[in-house]
Parts: structure tokens; C-alpha cells; sequence
């Protein structure tokens, strides 16, 4: 076959592809697909174009050369994932019994390989078959859904999901609490107490009104509200004098004076950073005017000069604005025109 490289049209053979497919395996430890870049590059030849010459050239002696991934797997003694034979209701539904037979439980999508059908087949296959209508399936299904239609699930797909009420949340949620002694979270996993159920999915399910679920919803709201859970610790409130005193402790420690990045407060209150302290300044809680910040704090109590994103917004250039008459703030140096 002939094929037009970057450079001249060459003529290749199978066993001079093949040559290539073996040298591209020993130099990577895999095996070439049409988008490994360049194949043969004294040619400057892809794969690319060469999976286009094989899928376009009628070959009278090996009809099974139609691709390049088909040829590898042909040649190569490989599983063709995309060549699996077809599947019926009846050999999936037969597969199941054999794993309950086995393992005392009914596959899921994650169960693996399947003992006994093609070989490279799994669960995780056959259940994408079932819901994209591949391998002769009608689609719009999954293998959760065909074994509830069928009877083999332990809850029925549709049952399963129609139980899901704020009432059945409550209950999972008070049975985790007397277990562990603390209120569920979306990261605890999977319910202990409903192993067909998934603390992130009821969290998910309740923000997006899915499974007949109003939206608007979260795990922790919901909880909040009938189950008087709180949802933050409410910091104590604090005064400017007190953060000042703190600020000030803090520079006899460590030798600078605190910014918003500057982690715990020392001796502070518990769990307070600067941080916290500075959007306290800033919103007006904790008992706090307001409408101030850290830098600000600073600049008003000791008199700290800083550059700080409060009182510069944006980051002018020196000498593009002059600095305000009677301000003590450095904005930057004046224009030439502007020296005396």
C-alpha cells in the first residue's frame, strides 16, 4: 500500500508496519493507536494515516487489516475491546444468577470482570452496553435497572428511589449520629445503616430535586432545620483595643507586624486567625463597626505604612497618580514634571 508522507508518498507492506508497531511497543511498553504522533519517521509517516490507508485499502488476503487498533489486536494476539460479540437479556440475567451463586450478592457496575463470558468482558461493560444500546442491546436501560425489572435486585431500582423523603433522611441521619456521635457530612461515604444509599448522592439529590426531592435543599440545611444542628461555631465577640493589643503581641513575637496570611492569632481567642479578624473589620461583626480593616487597624493605632489591596484597589503604576495632598501614604514616586 501506498502512503503520503510528510515528505514523499512511500509503499509499505504489513510487515513493515507491523516492524513498526513492534518497535514503537519495545521503545514505550505499549502499543501504537492513530494518535501516537509519528509511526516511521524517515518518512515522516503517522499512524494516523496509516489507520486511514488500512481502514481504505481492500485487503484480499487479511480482511481483518480494516484499522490500525483491529491489525494490532489481530496480529498481536490482543483482546479487541471494541469487537465484543453481542449480548442478550438472557445471557446477562444467566451471569447474575452465577455471581449471586458465588458471591452471595447481585453485581453492581462495579463487580469486575465476569467469570465464564467473553474474555476482557466486565460488568462495567455490559452495564454501558445496556444504557448506550451497544452490542445489539436496545439501550436507555442499565444492569441495576434490568435485574429490579427482573426481580433479582435485594430493593427495587424504582422502590429503592421513591423511599428517598426527607422523612427516610432523618432517620439514616439519626441512626449515623447514635453510631458515631456526630451529624453526617457528604464526605462520611457510603449510609452504613442503607448500603444502597451514598451521603454525597442524598447531598447531590437534595440540592437538585432529584428522586422526587424538592431543590434548593442541602444535607446540612436539612439538618439544620429539623434537627436544630448547628452550622458553624459562633466566634466570641471581640473589640479594636483587644485585635490591637494582639497585633502587637504579635510583632514582639515574631519581630513583624500580623497580615491576613499570617495564620493563628497568638494568645488570641480559639480557632481566631487574622484573617478572621480582618473580614470581622471589614463586615461589621463580632460586635465591630465595620467598614475597617487590618492594614487600616494598623495604620490608625501605631501608625504602619502599607501597601495593602484596602486602600490601593488596583496596582497603579509609579507615578501615574500623584499622592493625595495632606495623605502620609506613599503611593509611589511623582512624575518628573511633578520634582521640584
Amino acid at each position: 500500500m501506498t502512503i503520503k508522507g510528510r515528505r514523499t508518498a512511500t509503499s509499505l507492506s504489513l510487515k513493515e508496519v507491523l516492524d513498526a508497531v513492534d518497535a514503537f511497543h519495545r521503545r514505550t511498553g505499549r502499543f501504537p493507536t492513530q494518535t501516537s504522533g509519528v509511526a516511521i519517521p524517515k518518512h515522516g509517516i503517522s499512524w494516523e494515516s496509516i489507520n486511514r490507508r488500512l481502514a481504505n485499502w481492500p485487503f484480499s488476503k487479511d480482511p481483518t487489516a480494516t484499522s490500525l487498533h483491529r491489525l494490532v489486536c489481530e496480529s498481536r494476539g490482543l483482546i479487541n475491546l471494541r469487537d465484543l460479540p453481542r449480548l442478550t437479556k438472557r445471557m446477562v440475567l444467566e451471569w447474575a444468577r452465577a455471581h449471586r451463586r458465588r458471591t452471595g450478592d447481585w453485581p453492581d457496575r462495579h463487580a469486575g470482570p465476569i467469570p465464564g463470558s467473553f474474555p476482557g468482558d466486565t460488568w462495567s461493560r455490559v452495564d454501558a452496553a445496556l444504557y448506550y444500546g451497544r452490542r445489539g442491546m436496545k439501550g436507555g436501560s442499565s444492569l441495576a435497572r434490568l435485574l429490579a425489572d427482573h426481580g433479582y435486585s435485594r430493593l427495587p431500582y424504582h422502590d429503592r428511589r421513591a423511599r428517598l423523603t426527607f422523612k427516610r433522611i432523618l432517620e439514616l441521619a439519626d441512626m449515623h449520629r447514635r453510631r458515631t456521635g456526630r451529624w453526617p457530612t457528604p464526605q462520611d461515604g457510603r449510609v452504613v445503616d442503607d448500603p444502597h444509599e451514598h451521603w454525597m448522592t442524598i447531598d447531590e439529590s437534595l440540592k437538585r430535586g432529584r428522586h422526587g426531592l424538592p431543590s434548593g435543599w442541602t444535607l446540612r440545611k436539612l439538618l439544620h432545620k429539623y434537627r436544630r444542628r448547628k452550622t458553624r461555631i459562633k466566634c466570641p465577640d471581640v473589640t479594636e483595643a483587644q485585635i490591637a493589643r494582639w497585633a502587637e503581641r504579635h510583632f514582639r513575637v515574631t519581630g513583624e507586624w500580623p497580615l491576613r496570611r499570617s495564620g493563628p492569632v497568638i494568645d488570641g481567642l480559639q480557632h481566631d486567625t487574622w484573617r478572621k479578624l480582618d473580614f470581622a473589620l471589614i463586615k461589621g461583626s463580632r460586635s465591630l463597626p465595620g467598614g475597617s480593616s487590618l492594614p487600616r487597624l494598623l495604620f490608625e493605632q501605631f501608625g504602619i505604612q502599607r501597601r495593602s489591596d484596602v486602600f490601593l484597589k488596583k496596582k497603579r503604576r509609579p507615578g501615574r497618580v500623584a499622592p493625595r495632598e495632606g495623605s502620609s501614604l506613599d503611593w509611589g514616586a511623582r512624575r518628573p514634571d511633578e520634582a521640584e
